[in-house]
């Protein structure tokens, strides 16, 4: 199996995971440069608008936060950056509160709106950004998919019914948008995926998809392949969907326990542009496989987009070189099958969110210890493994 660590005792399980952003991309950023702190409930999302101009965070206390690029670059900018003397680039990260200042965080950072969800029942698990950045879709324990606005001081809420049956024990666990903005598709705990059309306020419904919990959904490539979806259940199987024919058109074995994470360069958030070629997948296995979809096996590397960087259970990032996973790349970068890059520390609880800003040297990600870390490029470090894997 790709990417298998041991960690002793203490199972470390990925629950999120990002690609690098742009085509080629042969950094990431791994430098905290930025702590958003005093979240005043554990973060549950964390996702970049397609144009990379807004971010929005979603807490489990039904609040959602929205920001500006310019806010996020400009906490960035502000941390210290300090030189070793082994030559190692290290910093002190600017940190900002989010709510009440502190001593060790005396600046905030306020939204530019914020948002109070309705009708959330424990918390917002599932949310995504519309492609033009005008509506955010959230879930929660309830049989509806919710719609809000982002644009202007009012607020919005729409509810769609998704389950037909009146139980509060449904709920979304992912969702997507298409690319147009006219449908979003998400994984039930009922094993099912469901289409909701937005404008006909129907939800049309593949039941029995999975035999488990359907985790995470994503489309493979919402603008050349607006009707490939891709889903990961904890029945441990990754399936390809053809929304056209609501048939089962491949399927991906390979975890032997739950997915919690599917990514596709093109569908998933953060994905640069590759013609839906790949796939990324995290499982309660702790395991990250790299897919090729379109000999619909596990590949061995990813010239176009070389690193992963995953969340996980206890609060660490890990970052992976695909070029490294396994043959040549492996002995030219002088690292073990399915080493981690890099670990990177921040967070003292679950990480469920990491997600890259479009065009943009930031990644951000967000924990259940109520904290966002901003993240930037560490040139030097990363340009000699550069050297080493050229």
């Amino acid at each position: 199996m790709l990417w298998r660590e041991a960690y002793g005792p203490r199972v470390v399980r990925r629950v999120s995971l990002a690609y690098a952003a742009a085509d080629g991309a042969h950094f990431y950023p791994n430098l905290l440069a930025g702590a958003v702190s005093g979240f005043e409930s554990a973060l549950f999302n964390a996702s970049f608008s397609r144009d990379g101009q807004m971010l929005f965070t979603a807490c489990q206390d039904g609040t959602i936060n929205l920001y500006g690029m310019e806010q996020l670059l400009y906490v960035q900018a502000r941390c210290k950056v300090l030189e070793t003397e082994g030559g190692r680039t290290t910093a002190e990260p600017f940190q900002v509160s989010a709510s009440c200042p502190t001593p060790q965080a005396p600046d905030q950072l306020l939204p530019q709106k914020q948002i109070h969800c309705q009708y959330v029942g424990w918390a917002i698990v599932g949310s995504c950004f519309s492609p033009d950045a005008k509506w955010i879709a959230y879930s929660s324990w309830s049989r509806s998919l919710h719609l809000t606005n982002t644009f202007g001081r009012h607020e919005l809420h729409e509810a769609i019914v998704v389950s037909p049956h009146r139980s509060h024990h449904f709920c979304l666990f992912s969702l997507a948008f298409s690319a147009d903005g006219a449908k979003v598709i998400g994984g039930g705990n009922d094993g099912g995926l469901h289409l909701i059309h937005l404008e006909r306020k129907h939800a049309s419904h593949i039941e029995q998809a999975h035999q488990d919990d359907v985790n995470s959904v994503c489309f493979v490539d919402p603008e050349q392949a607006p009707s490939l979806v891709l889903s990961g259940s904890d029945d441990g199987l990754i399936k390809l969907w053809d929304l056209r024919t609501e048939r089962a058109q491949g399927l991906l074995a390979g975890h032997v326990s739950g997915i919690t994470s599917v990514c596709s360069k093109d569908g998933g958030p953060g994905g640069g542009r590759g013609g839906g070629r790949y796939l990324v997948s995290n499982g309660k296995d702790q395991t990250t496989k790299l897919w090729d979809l379109r000999k619909m096996v596990e590949a061995g590397r990813d010239a176009e987009a070389r690193y992963v960087v995953t969340g996980s259970a206890d609060g660490r990032l890990f970052a992976y070189d695909t070029l490294a996973a396994e043959g040549e790349g492996a002995e030219q970068a002088g690292r073990e099958d399915g080493r981690a890059v890099e670990k990177l520390a921040f967070h003292d609880d679950v990480v469920r969110t990491v997600a890259f800003a479009p065009q943009v040297d930031l990644m951000v990600s967000a924990g259940w210890d109520g904290n966002l870390g901003l993240w930037r490029f560490r040139g030097q470090q990363a340009k000699e493994e550069e050297g080493e894997g050229s």
